[in-house]
């Protein structure tokens, strides 16, 4: 008996199922329930590191798959998912190192549309495990309740200091809250739980769990087709429309979602277009939400919400239909955004204006807190063409800009939402981020001065980069810092660890 136990255990090893205990197709992580890419580390594409990493596979301590990653010494790296506000995470990891006198750590780290991390959500947790002869990592667990409200996405990272950082089986869950909050939202089954019924459909459509913002399922139109559903309105609602809704696409196709207006003989009186472009695969992974505002033309009875394309795949999610607002005290004709250098220029124009008082142009980086930039004075009586202009010249990476109208009584409607999108990364690079000792700058301009503030707006070092561009921040405490260049408008966040 004995001699036949030794044969088995020995053909065993010669399978390679023994030795390591763990070493199963999906190590109790299953790629349908894993928000990560290649939660196994086998081949690395789907992980971001930062400057100056060294990142590869390793056969040497694999916990699932042939496979283990990798920091070579030190280094960053991490992976970000889209999610909602409130959704539910849960990470189990695998990990170990050869010295332990390094440091290093693994995060959560939850980010606001504005690309700035909500530092009061973060999870941290040190990985302390020393790796021995048996090859095995230690099992490590972060985890979140409940994503911050104005949370768009989360950042899985691990860092090491030094003395090489061993990972496998990133395995990350992410449960999406009950519902955002829409009061007196017009739309029935709005997030699909109860499939297509409510919705008129052509082509390919049906619900399945694909990156579902809202409850279990989310809405698919595959190929040429449309879905679509109907409000008979009354003027009592209001005369300003308002459809927030989640949508992804696989490919940029002509995918879009509408607000068809019609009148009683079925004839379209206007139409609210928004293209879908943010790519479901895309980093944050997952959907993006999406905001259609406008004036409803007079004489509307039926306002048609639709979605269509007519290749690829269109996904939508918890729509929100609603209605505010006063008459429009102007006739708008036209109403852009446009980059212009580093600044945004907003056009619009009026044909028609009776009592008019002025236009207030408002900001917002996520859609929910708006900020007046300008207030300017209207014509008040015309029924010709009058254009306006304004210059933003502090854009945010992600921007949105509106129209407030607001006749001589005091009411007040708004105007469609028009968003506009800087490549903030092409006009400074900060790297290594996080940083120990120096970070190097590359930028499009010269650099006469850089200022570094904490988290509560002091300003606690002015310095001048070398030959090299490199600042030495061995003087700044572990946390997170506000870099400012030349004094002008373009900031970016530094991360310092120890």
């Amino acid at each position: 008996m004995k001699n036949f136990t030794l044969l088995i255990f020995s053909l065993l090893l010669t399978l390679g199922l023994a030795g390591n205990a763990y070493a199963t197709d999906d190590c109790g992580c299953k790629d349908s329930e894993n928000a990560l890419k290649d939660g196994n580390f086998e081949s690395l594409d789907a992980w971001k590191k930062s400057e100056g990493t060294t990142f590869k596979t390793d056969d040497a301590y694999n916990m699932c798959g042939k496979k283990n990653g990798l920091i070579d010494q030190s280094g960053y790296v991490y992976q970000d998912v889209q999610i909602a506000g409130g959704s539910a995470i849960n990470m189990t990891v695998y990990g170990g190192t050869h010295n332990k006198d390094k440091t290093h750590k693994f995060y959560l780290l939850f980010y606001n549309s504005n690309g700035d991390e909500i530092e009061s959500a973060r999870v941290t947790v040190d990985m302390n495990y020393q790796v021995t002869g048996n090859g095995k990592l230690e099992k490590y667990a972060l985890n979140k309740d409940a994503a911050p409200a104005d949370a768009v996405k989360v950042r899985f990272a691990f860092y090491a200091s030094g003395g090489y950082f061993k990972v496998d089986v990133a395995c990350m869950s992410v449960t999406p809250p009950t519902c955002e909050t829409c009061n007196n939202n017009q739309l029935v089954n709005e997030s699909f739980e109860n499939g297509t019924n409510n919705w008129a459909t052509t082509g390919h459509v049906f619900t399945d769990a694909i990156f579902p913002v809202c409850g279990s399922k989310s809405l698919i139109l595959a190929g040429n087709g449309s879905f679509s559903q109907d409000f008979a309105f009354e003027s009592s609602l209001g005369n300003s429309v308002t459809l927030s809704i989640w949508a992804a696409v696989k490919e940029n196709r002509d995918q879009k979602i509408e607000v068809i207006f019609l009148d009683g003989s079925n004839k379209v009186l206007g139409t609210l277009t928004q293209q879908i472009d943010k790519l479901v695969n895309a980093e944050p992974v997952g959907m993006q939400k999406y905001i259609i505002a406008g004036a409803i033309p007079p004489n509307t009875t039926v306002i048609r919400i639709k979605g269509s394309g007519t290749q690829d795949y269109l996904a939508v999610d918890a729509g929100c239909l609603t209605f505010s607002g006063p008459p429009l005290p102007v006739t708008l004709s036209a109403f852009d955004v446009k980059k212009e250098g580093i600044v945004a220029t907003i056009t619009w124009s009026t044909t028609v204006e009776t009592n008019s008082d002025h236009f207030e142009v408002e900001h917002s980086g996520d859609g929910k807190k708006w900020t007046v930039l300008d207030i300017v004075v209207a014509q008040g009586e015309s029924k010709e063409l009058v254009p306006y202009t304004y210059t933003h010249t502090n854009p945010l990476t992600t921007n949105l800009y509106r129209l407030r109208m607001v006749d001589q009584d005091g009411t007040f409607a708004f105007s469609t939402i028009k968003s506009l999108n800087f490549d903030g990364d092409a006009q400074m690079k900060i790297y290594p981020n996080p940083s120990t000792d120096h970070i190097v700058l590359s930028s499009s301009e010269a650099i006469s001065n850089v200022k570094f503030y904490d988290q509560r707006g002091v300003l606690v070092l002015t310095t001048i980069p070398d030959a090299t561009n490199a600042i030495d921040v061995r003087k700044l405490h572990q946390g997170t810092y506000l870099i400012k260049v030349n004094d002008g408008s373009l900031t970016r966040r530094i991360v310092i660890v120890r």
